[in-house]
């Protein structure tokens, strides 16, 4: 006599468990797999996204303005790259503007420089 087991019998906690120790790779191949798993991986796989590139931002944004499920989905969204990180050093660093407008005098209140 054979038994027949399917995985999304489990219960939703055991396979939560399950997917949250569960690599990246192997989280893309659960989203083809079935309805049910595809839910749950996605909601892991977008949950702390990090993006490494410009290219890899774009795609990002475009697949969550697609996928309703995916943005409801993330926590926190890490950018790691340089022309970002060069960008907030650049403004981190930047405290004051030494040029003045020319019609700054004959705006009410303190002057401002820019």
């Amino acid at each position: 006599m054979s038994v027949t087991f399917s995985i999304t019998s489990l219960p939703v906690e055991t396979l939560d468990e399950i997917i949250e120790n569960t690599g990246t790779n192997d989280l893309q191949i659960l989203l083809r797999v079935c309805k049910s798993l595809n839910t749950l991986a996605t909601r892991h796989l977008y949950r702390n996204v990090t993006l490494t590139s410009p290219v890899d931002a774009v795609i990002f944004f475009k697949t969550i303005k697609k996928r309703c499920l995916a943005a409801m989905s993330i926590r926190s969204i890490i950018l790691l790259y340089t022309l970002a990180e060069s960008a907030i050093q650049c403004i981190e660093l930047l405290t004051t503007l030494d040029e003045e407008t020319p019609f700054s005098s004959a705006l009410p209140g303190p002057n401002i420089a820019l």
